[in-house]
């Protein structure tokens, strides 16, 4: 199969919005061995970047991803939640008392939450009331439960969290990797399958000379290695931007983790410098692209 055209719905008329993922700082309580997203730095200009994502927000869609780390352990999180004029929603792994998402609900009431539980990291009954409790308040909730064959329960853990699903809670269940991993049996293999749900791609492929499209998601170019799209045209900067702890700015995850010129920092003179990236395609120079999967990107070579 080769991959000829990637679109995320979320990308696509009528909702067309500009989506902004903002790496608050990359401290994390947990450094799970699967994870390489955590280290010790906090974001220390973020009056900045808060005054530079209004400003975006003043002339787009903007939806706006807090990311880490754990964003949740920012020192100043309540008031850059309180100060942000755009559409919020926070990656957290619920590792904070119940009162401290108690008060982000009260600054913001309209956030979203995507939640994580790591097995190895914290009791499922603990995470659990959590989420119950949060499931009857917020306008949307995501629940990622990571598997872990170290901790058999998963299935009976996720059946359990799957029961809180409505329009508002979502959930989806995704294997880590680490050396300590192992298979799943046949039939936990195929139960994990059934439980991949929420296509939000549009791929068009050409296979045995025949052009096709169809929808899936994301996990499934990852499972099947079409995340390789080094000289595509890209719509990260038209579409996104990613706002690194220290207020460079890049299109995308990939090119901050790898150490790629960031297109300008914060503190600077950001709105010509905006305006040229949210107007015109990038050539991707990334191979096995691990974010913004769904970016609008097009083959513009033919091998």
């Amino acid at each position: 199969m080769k991959i000829l055209e990637v679109k995320d719905h979320n990308h696509m008329p009528p909702i067309n919005r500009y989506a902004i993922t903002w790496e608050i700082n990359t401290l994390c309580n947990y450094a799970c061995d699967y994870c390489d997203l955590h280290g010790k730095d906090v974001s220390t200009n973020h009056d900045k970047v808060v005054e530079f994502i209004n400003y975006v927000g003043s002339h787009k869609n903007v939806k706006l991803t807090l990311f880490g780390g754990e964003p949740s352990l920012h020192p100043d999180i309540i008031n850059v939640l309180k100060n942000l004029n755009v559409k919020v929603e926070m990656y957290t792994n619920l590792s904070r008392r119940l009162d401290f998402y108690k008060e982000v609900i009260l600054v913001k009431p309209d956030i979203e939450l995507e939640t994580s539980f790591h097995p190895s990291r914290e009791k499922f009954d603990t995470f659990y009331e959590k989420v119950k409790y949060l499931a009857d308040k917020l306008y949307k909730l995501e629940v990622v439960y990571m598997l872990d064959t170290a901790y058999p329960t998963y299935r009976e853990d996720y059946e359990k969290i799957k029961k809180l699903r409505s329009d508002r809670v979502s959930t989806i269940i995704a294997k880590v990797e680490h050396s300590g991993q192992k298979s799943l049996s046949e039939e936990d293999e195929c139960w994990y399958m059934g439980e991949q749900e929420g296509k939000d791609l549009t791929i068009t492929y050409e296979q045995d000379g025949l052009v096709q499209s169809t929808e899936t998601i994301s996990n499934y170019l990852f499972a099947n290695r079409l995340n390789q799209f080094k000289y595509f045209l890209c719509g990260c900067g038209v579409h996104n931007i990613f706002i690194a702890y220290d207020g460079e700015v890049y299109p995308c995850l990939d090119y901050r983790r790898r150490e790629v010129d960031p297109y300008f920092n914060v503190g600077d003179d950001y709105e010509e410098e905006f305006k040229k990236i949210s107007t015109k395609e990038i050539v991707c120079k990334m191979n096995s692209c691990s974010s913004e999967l769904g970016v609008p990107k097009k083959r513009i070579l033919s091998k």
